[in-house]
């Protein structure tokens, strides 16, 4: 059996590198972000700025530029959809057991026992926790 070879031509070299940048920047964008804010879902998001022409947008050493979005993944449910969450949003406490893949009753003991500050209420039949604090609690549960 011979093995056939194909040299790149230099345009298709310069794409390979281009391709190669990319990929290197959103991981770089994401090792930064786990290390300032880790995730308890282990995923991070990381975007491309891209002109309205569908070109990328470049940074002045020409380099695509990479972003961390204000949002993180929450996780990516049976279906492939991935959840994204909002740092200021807040969750009810059903959708904070689904994603802690616990009961609610898990969710209001951890509340009783101090692992889970309080939920704030703004009206009677509204309980909400901060994103954030519910974070905490799934990254420390995982530990």
């Amino acid at each position: 059996m011979s093995t056939r070879q194909h040299i790149l031509s230099e345009e298709e070299m310069n794409e390979l590198m281009t391709f190669t940048s990319i990929v290197c920047r959103l991981f770089n964008a994401a090792v930064d972000q786990a290390k300032r804010s880790p995730s308890p879902s282990g995923l991070y998001a990381a975007s491309l700025v891209v002109t309205p022409d569908g070109k990328l947008a470049l940074n002045a050493e020409g380099l695509p530029i990479v972003f961390t979005p204000p949002f993180g993944v929450a996780g990516i449910r049976a279906d492939g959809t991935v959840e994204l969450w909002h740092p200021d949003q807040h969750v009810r406490p059903g959708e904070l057991a689904d994603l802690a893949s616990v009961d609610k009753a898990t969710v209001y003991r951890a509340v009783a026992s101090g692992e889970l500050p309080e939920p704030s209420r703004p009206n009677q039949r509204t309980t909400l926790f901060k994103l954030v604090d519910a974070q905490k609690w799934m990254a420390g549960k995982k530990r």
